[in-house]
């Protein structure tokens, strides 16, 4: 699994950067993510996913994508080799992060609603919900344990 978030909020401004054929970051990011050179590479093709496609992670394992939309509350699931949409799955208000068990094939999605909602991956649907504290933005994933750590961030503690 290798996710593709960079800070909240400033992926499109990175990836059109890239595009553009540099990557500088916004002066408010200082001394986090510095200028460097990258090669510019043509748009393939764009794909529909829900509104406010906020970010993405990939599961190389299982040629997956999993874009958390956020304002439709929803994830979407795109196939990699083919960049078909497989499926939508509907998830607690406004999902801001993904992360990948890879060895259970869990997919976690953290929402505004205070939320992790626990998807399998190998068959695209929802297993359950579980509360965490209020506002987790980001969780992160120990793929040796399996542990799932979520920030939340308007209780300030992290959820385990």
């Amino acid at each position: 699994m290798r996710s593709v978030r960079w800070l909240h909020g400033y992926a499109s401004y990175v990836a059109l950067s890239c595009l553009l054929g540099t990557l500088s970051p916004a002066a408010t990011m200082g001394p986090i993510l510095d200028s460097m050179p990258c090669t510019p590479t043509p748009l393939v093709r764009t794909i529909p996913v829900g509104m406010s496609p906020e970010t993405v992670t990939i599961d190389g394992a299982r040629g997956r994508a999993y874009i958390a939309n956020l304002n439709s509350n929803s994830i979407s699931i795109l196939d990699t080799t083919t960049g078909a949409l497989v499926r939508t799955a509907k998830v607690g208000a406004a999902p801001s992060a993904i992360g990948i068990v890879g060895r259970t094939g869990h997919v976690f999605v953290s929402d505004d609603a205070s939320e992790v909602s626990v998807l399998d991956a190998r068959a695209d649907g929802i297993l359950h919900t579980a509360r965490v504290g209020r506002n987790p933005l980001d969780l992160a994933v120990d793929n040796r344990t399996g542990t799932v750590f979520v920030a939340d961030t308007d209780s300030g503690q992290v959820s385990k």
